[in-house]
């Protein structure tokens, strides 16, 4: 196949059986002039194709099915001024099919664009997937949408189907993007972020997952690995592997799969403008340390089931900053609370237990301008004989905790050593409780901090009240609010910043994120 792509000879009569056509083209936005584009029209031309590949190369598959009797593997590099480009004619509308695999093998700048997936491959261990990227680096996997057919008879003894892996020692700067995942059913996560197979001293660094679209995981009933994203594992997480995993502007809805939604057991990451609808389960930073958790909107709507219980932010580990998350109407409690700051069972750089839970105790983090309205109680430590170690050094600071829920607390306290508390506003409202006493956090106001609903999201109605200007302490102090307007000195206390600038940052909703949504950006 190689005298096919070669732009000096004739289409070979043999290529056009196959399916395969060859083209000069000037319009491709991707590329530039004279990019030779491989036009792809049945399944048996496509791994030909793939594997015949050059730097700078469009292959552009025709709608249709093209059903997998085995893997499609990819081994071809671009360059970073010439990646090859993977892409379906008309976006969602080349199907990829049957039973196989796709895989990256070895490659950097690739680009795989606009395909439908609905094929099933056989589950071959931790960290393989559907779609697995194994030592790859500049990757992009984009506008695609993922509907696989989640076969029992091809996943392991334990129910296991993962869709897609980022894997191996050699794996950094890839990118998810702009994907619709939709409707899971088994265990396995819908995103899984690797290195070296639990060897635990490596992880894929340097990649980003954005604006896409997870929904509909269903509930797990309990049992474990059914996490939306999960990235790293307890040996990367014992050992403070850094993965510098970037987890942005995505829209997650009925994400129910189990109490972790987003797992990192892995150092150094951020979670970043997120907006999460009606999830079962936290965003848990469960074998991390220093990572981000900034802007996001975790929000419960009157169409969550109400069997189940929708939490926050869950962590372990030091050194976390979460601050501007806004947090409505959760019900969550236990390990779904709105908030945990939770002790662990074994200092980082000690052996780990032999038996039970693997956790280090939450250590130096900031818990700061955050707002939670009608929300369950927020749990400051925790109680728990498999967490002998509390929580140390941590601060809560200049959060708004407003509304509550009926017979609730809107904050406990439980067994923590030196949890700073300062500037932070508590309003209940109907039944709600506060259970803060003098000896517990002396500096919460107990003062309607003033906050309206506009747009969805309740925020301050004006900039004299109680909480304008108010924040203390020498703690981080973000430049920015939830809705991306600049803070003031001193800021506001909560999420938001009255402002009149104009919201750069809102809730998303499916028109912001997926394979339709805004311009293809390089």
């Amino acid at each position: 196949m190689g005298g096919v792509l070669n732009p000096s000879r004739l289409l070979c009569a043999h290529c056009l059986v196959l399916g395969i056509g060859l083209a000069v083209c000037g319009h491709i936005s991707a590329a530039g002039p004279n990019t030779r584009v491989v036009a792809v029209s049945v399944p048996t031309a496509l791994q030909q194709a793939l594997d015949a590949a050059e730097p700078g190369d469009v292959i552009e598959v025709a709608d249709g099915l093209y059903s997998l009797s085995g893997d499609l593997t990819i081994t071809r590099s671009g360059t970073e001024a010439k990646p090859i480009f993977i892409r379906a004619k008309h976006r969602g509308r080349a199907e990829i099919t049957g039973r196989g695999e796709v895989l990256f093998k070895e490659v950097a700048h690739v680009v795989m664009e606009g395909f439908t997936f609905t094929h099933c491959a056989r589950y071959r261990g931790w960290p393989w997937g559907n779609v697995t990227l194994q030592d790859c680096h500049h990757v992009r996997f984009t506008r695609n949408t993922l509907h696989l057919c989640e076969d029992r008879s091809m996943a392991d003894k334990k129910g296991l189907q993962q869709w897609v892996c980022i894997t191996g020692r050699r794996s950094h700067h890839n990118r998810i993007d702009h994907n619709l995942f939709d409707r899971k059913t088994m265990r396995g996560d819908f995103i899984a972020i690797t290195g070296d197979d639990y060897g635990g001293e490596c992880c894929s660094q340097h990649d980003r997952i954005d604006h896409n679209h997870f929904r509909d995981y269903q509930h797990g009933g309990g049992q474990n690995m059914l996490e939306t994203i999960r990235a790293g594992s307890n040996d990367d997480g014992a050992n403070d592997v850094s993965a510098f995993l970037t987890i942005e502007d995505n829209l997650f809805e009925r994400c129910n799969g189990e109490v972790e939604m987003i797992s990192l057991k892995c150092s150094d990451n951020r979670v970043l403008r997120n907006t999460i609808l009606d999830c079962h389960g936290s965003v848990s930073l469960r074998l991390s340390n220093r990572s981000v958790v900034a802007g996001n909107f975790f929000i419960q709507t009157d169409k969550a089931d109400p069997k189940l219980r929708y939490g926050g932010v869950r962590f372990y580990g030091s050194g976390h900053k979460v601050y501007n998350n806004y947090f409505e109407n959760l019900n969550g409690y236990g390990m779904c609370a709105p908030l945990n700051i939770m002790p662990g069972s074994y200092e980082q750089g000690q052996p780990q237990p032999e038996r039970g839970v693997v956790c280090t105790p939450a250590k130096n983090c900031q818990v700061v301008f955050n707002t939670w309205v009608n929300c369950n109680t927020l749990r400051l430590g925790y109680d728990s004989s498999a967490r002998p170690l509390p929580p140390r050094g941590c601060v809560f600071a200049n959060n708004i905790l407003y509304g509550g829920r009926d017979g609730e607390a809107l904050v406990r306290f439980f067994e923590a050593e030196g949890i700073a508390c300062s500037g932070n506003i508590l309003f209940p409202r109907g039944a709600a409780k506060i259970e803060v006493s003098d000896a517990d956090a002396p500096p919460f106001r107990i003062v309607d901090p003033g906050l309206a609903q506009t747009e969805g999201v309740w925020r301050l109605e004006t900039d004299n009240g109680p909480a304008a200007n108010a924040a203390t302490g020498k703690y981080l102090h973000p430049t920015e609010d939830m809705d991306g307007q600049l803070r003031g000195a001193p800021p506001d206390l909560g999420a938001d910043e009255y402002s009149t600038l104009p919201v750069r940052y809102r809730p998303l909703t499916p028109r912001d994120v997926g394979p339709d949504a805004g311009p293809f950006d390089p």
